[in-house]
């Protein structure tokens, strides 16, 4: 193997796939990356055997001689320290040689290799296809996003350790939830699809852009643009029925700026030890007031102008859950509830409907639990 390129292209290249690399691989293989070679396109692969990343490098040059070799994690820093330099990367002598010229003079490095053949075969995914437009696949990137934050981490329950997709001809529904908060984002649809993606390999598909093709089996799910292929195990596991924990209708609600009343709720929570905030309304006044607590003394007062509803009191979230959900929203949104210990839910705003009044937007909803503020 031998080929031309630039530090630069090498370096992106490589950051796309790393992250499919195991902390603590089963395997002293899945540690490394495997090169392939074929005219003028270059695949790197990275693969935890859960997750597998490879992307394509186009070469300008015409000179490459094909080849396949696993290439150890050593060239990361290294190319790392390369900045645009051209360099020339070949195989000598069961070594990875990166060289380039320095005034007339060779520079160069070695990294060790491995038999290609040691390398995993990545599974082939041989299923019915779902083409998602550049636009469309932005707004899934969105739904994503909004979801990222309110995945479990607990091991015990690896289906929650996923995003749900339901899709459908009516639309695709991604959902989060880690048994104290639930996202649920709803887009365009790109077909039918049921899958439980772990997040992890979720954060990766960000990397994607422009027209994608996604693909799934049983097992399996792949979405591959022009240049990058992402292949993730699916979760088993019924996904919990997070519908019935939504509200039919609510008792009251409050409509707030989301950036004041997140700045506001940010600044109260320096502040305590009960790592909580209550929310109440103040009497009189379109006003709510934010109280966080150090044992059993108020430390911390702060207040935000809102429309409030005439039937809401006061209400005490965790305050890293609120912060963490209300990141997720701009301009106006209301939160609602029917009891100060029951689900509320957190919509956007947008609009007036024929009353005059703000019309909540369905497409992306935060379900948070309340708690019970104890002595």
């Amino acid at each position: 193997m031998k080929f031309t390129t630039s530090a630069k292209g090498l370096k992106e290249t490589l950051s796309i796939v790393k992250s499919a690399i195991p902390a603590k691989p089963t395997h002293p293989v899945l540690a490394n990356y495997l090169f392939k070679l074929e005219g003028n396109t270059l695949e790197i692969t990275a693969t935890d055997l859960s997750l597998s990343i490879s992307s394509k490098l186009q070469l300008t040059t015409i000179d490459n001689i094909d080849g396949s070799v696993v290439v150890t994690a050593d060239i990361v820093p290294i190319i790392n320290k390369l900045g645009s330099k051209e360099i020339v990367c070949e195989v000598k002598n069961g070594q990875f040689v990166i060289s380039y010229q320095v005034k007339g003079k060779v520079a160069s490095f070695e990294c060790d290799t491995m038999d290609a053949n040691e390398y995993p075969e990545l599974d082939k995914i041989d299923a019915e296809t779902l083409n998602i437009s550049g636009e469309q696949f932005e707004k899934l990137k969105g739904a994503i996003t909004f979801n990222l934050h309110s995945v479990s981490t607990d091991m015990s329950k690896q289906v929650l350790m996923a995003i749900n997709f339901a899709g459908t001809d009516d639309g695709l529904k991604l959902a989060s939830t880690d048994g104290h908060r639930l996202g649920v984002f709803k887009t365009d649809s790109i077909g039918e699809i049921q899958a439980n993606v772990p997040a992890t390999s979720c954060k990766n598909l960000l990397d994607l852009s422009g027209d994608v093709v996604l693909k799934k089996d049983v097992g399996y799910i792949s979405f591959q643009d022009s240049k990058t292929r992402i292949l993730a195990r699916l979760l088993d596991g019924q996904y919990p029925n997070y519908e019935s924990l939504l509200p039919s209708d609510y008792n009251f609600n409050f409509e707030v700026d989301c950036k004041a009343f997140l700045e506001a709720v940010e600044l109260v929570s320096l502040v305590g030890n009960k790592e909580v905030v209550k929310i109440s309304k103040e009497s009189g006044e379109e006003l709510l007031k934010l109280e966080t607590f150090k044992n059993e003394q108020v430390v911390g007062v702060e207040f935000v102008e809102a429309k409030v509803h005439e039937d809401f009191k006061e209400i005490v979230f965790k305050d890293k859950y609120l912060i963490s959900a209300l990141k997720q929203f701009e301009g106006t949104i209301k939160i609602q509830g029917n009891t100060a210990l029951s689900p509320h839910t957190i919509v956007p705003v947008d609009g007036d409907n024929i009353d005059g009044e703000p019309q909540a937007v369905e497409e992306k909803l935060h379900l948070l639990m309340p708690i019970q503020l104890r002595s």
